[in-house]
């Protein structure tokens, strides 16, 4: 007897990062190795995620984006906003986002949690900055 095939699972608009990377390891035919091979990562990672046991770490995001073919971040609304999804895209530590703009990286940081926000004319080269790393 012939079974049906299985119907595509719809994914949850709030499902978590782990269920965003299982939903499409197994839509992909994959096994965690796999997918982790893929991402760049160790299976172990990619079950950690999946159960929701661990974040992926900075390093980590770009071969996960990659993997799922989007971005899985709320959509950046404040500067700080900005630049820790910069950050999470490019895969940066603060160090690494600080100097890719010629600036200390406390500086970034003090900006990435909303603390003394730059001033204009260093807000302008910032969003500039901002615009070409996620263009």
């Amino acid at each position: 007897m012939l079974k049906a095939p299985r119907p595509e699972t719809v994914l949850a608009d709030d499902a978590t990062l782990g269920e965003q990377v299982r939903h499409k390891r197994i839509q992909d035919k994959l096994t965690q190795k796999q997918a982790a091979e893929l991402m760049g990562v160790d299976a172990y990672t990619v079950l950690n995620w999946e159960k929701g046991k661990t974040t992926p770490l900075l390093k980590d995001w770009p071969g996960l984006i990659r993997f799922l073919g989007y971005v899985p971040l709320p959509q950046p609304v404040s500067l700080s906003d900005h630049l820790h999804y910069v950050r999470c895209v490019r895969g940066w530590s603060l160090k690494e986002a600080a100097a890719a703009v010629g600036i200390h990286e406390e500086t970034w940081g003090y900006w990435e949690r909303g603390q003394n926000l730059p001033q204009k004319r260093m807000r302008e080269r910032i969003e500039g900055f901002l615009a070409s790393a996620l263009g």
